[in-house]
């Protein structure tokens, strides 16, 4: 009984009437039912009218109304919803847009370094002299660089000028050795400008006798 009362309840404006109007009606024309409900002339004529009034009016509204009869729970999703072109895409998240790269300006393409000697048997002190150069493209700039050692001795910022493409070459000396000394070692490029690098290790070794 109290899942049909709550059905009821839950039912539409329009269809109580429409039940509410059949009931009316019922009365008018049986008349007793179940020796509780005993209206005389007069009161079946009223019922019946209340019917069909009943009846029509829910009719009506049955027909300018939308009927939902969806009673469950409405959802309560966050996903996003975006509309493209008719189509729906639930929770997608748009690609992001990386532009592609411009043309590359003024850069090092090389850089190169050697010993010479580079394995020195002998009377010391010897020098060892590092030749190299130092390559570039897109143009003319300013190139700034520092020799560095496996000593850690410090050097000042040197700078080449290019006036376009092309290389130029570099060159340092270490004095170094005593009777008896032998030692491994090596010297490189560490570019500052216009980008970090540094050049493969110019490495050489001595024997002092």
């Amino acid at each position: 009984m109290n899942e049909i009362l709550e059905l009821i309840l839950r039912s539409p404006v329009a269809n109580l009437l429409i039940i509410a109007g059949l009931i009316f009606l019922g009365i008018a024309v049986v008349g007793n039912i179940s020796g509780k409900i005993q209206p005389g002339t007069a009161g079946r004529l009223l019922s019946g009218l209340l019917g069909l009034c009943l009846l029509g009016g829910g009719l009506v509204m049955y027909q300018t109304t939308p009927v939902n009869l969806d009673t469950s729970t409405p959802s309560t999703n966050n996903s996003s919803v975006s509309i493209d072109s008719g189509s729906v895409q639930t929770g997608v998240t748009p690609p992001t847009f990386t532009p592609a790269p411009g043309p590359l300006g003024f850069r090092i393409v090389e850089t190169f370094l050697r010993a010479d000697p580079f394995d020195y048997v002998g009377a010391c002190p010897v020098t060892i002299t590092f030749s190299g150069r130092i390559s570039v493209a897109g143009g003319g700039g300013t190139v700034s660089y520092k020799w560095i050692r496996n000593d850690g001795a410090s050097a000042p910022v040197e700078t080449l000028t290019f006036t376009g493409p092309g290389s130029q070459d570099i060159n340092t000396t270490w004095y170094i050795g005593g009777a008896g000394m032998n030692y491994s070692g090596w010297q490189a490029i560490e570019i500052l400008d216009p980008q970090a690098t540094t050049s493969d290790r110019a490495e050489f070794k001595i024997q002092c006798q």
